[in-house]
């Protein structure tokens, strides 16, 4: 049988591992915006700080790097590690069998342990306006959003991520998915601009995540 909790621990501890290499992304651009890497000297001849670049900054991030470097290796074996547990409990693999390497698992398995995780609704839709592009989408009061676009239950923090995704998909579609009247339902959204306010014309309101 397959546990509900080993599927959200992999889902969590993947988003992390996400996060943390987007974190180590940002750091590196305060490398590449001072044209330095991991090994050239932050002094010059004479032993004095250079001045050609930011050594303050150029020091914090090859700190961080080698920090989030080092919780990257950790999360990358604990999801392995979680991986093995969801598809002994699949039976996809022999319980004898070793621990795989994330390059040994298939995007496809991957994607198998997130969709078979439960998603719990976190929005609620509290207004739409006429002719909005959410009403013209079919989108409607009470509407419980289970997804919208990258985010659910699980990776949602405030309603200022649900903002910002939508003001960075300008004319972009995204994709949500919802639940009404017990009957679960997938609309694509466009934020555009329009007669009314916003890009969307409807209000979400967080639900209160119960554990």
């Amino acid at each position: 049988m397959i546990s509900a909790k080993t599927q959200e621990q992999v889902l969590k501890l993947i988003q992390e591992k996400e996060r943390i290499e987007k974190e180590i992304q940002n750091h590196g651009v305060a490398l590449k915006n001072n044209n330095i890497g991991f090994n050239e000297p932050l002094v010059d001849s004479e032993g004095f700080p250079r001045n050609d670049i930011d050594v303050r900054s150029v020091r914090l991030a090859r700190t961080q790097i080698v920090c989030l470097q080092n919780d990257l290796k950790d999360i990358t074996k604990a999801i392995e590690e979680g991986l093995a547990k969801y598809f002994v409990e699949k039976k996809d693999m022999p319980s004898s069998s070793s621990v795989p390497s994330l390059s040994n698992i298939s995007l496809e398995s991957k994607s198998e342990v997130l969709k078979d995780v439960e998603l719990k609704p976190f929005l609620i839709v509290s207004m739409v306006s006429e002719n909005s592009p959410g009403s013209i989408v079919g989108l409607q009061m009470n509407d419980r959003i289970l997804t919208f676009g990258s985010i659910n239950c699980y990776n949602f923090k405030d309603l200022n991520q649900i903002g910002e995704l939508v003001n960075n998909s300008k004319n972009h579609h995204i994709k949500i998915k919802l639940r009404r009247n017990e009957i679960d339902l997938e609309l694509i959204l466009t934020p555009k601009i329009w007669n009314g306010q916003g890009l969307l014309g409807f209000k979400i309101n967080a639900i209160p995540m119960t554990n």
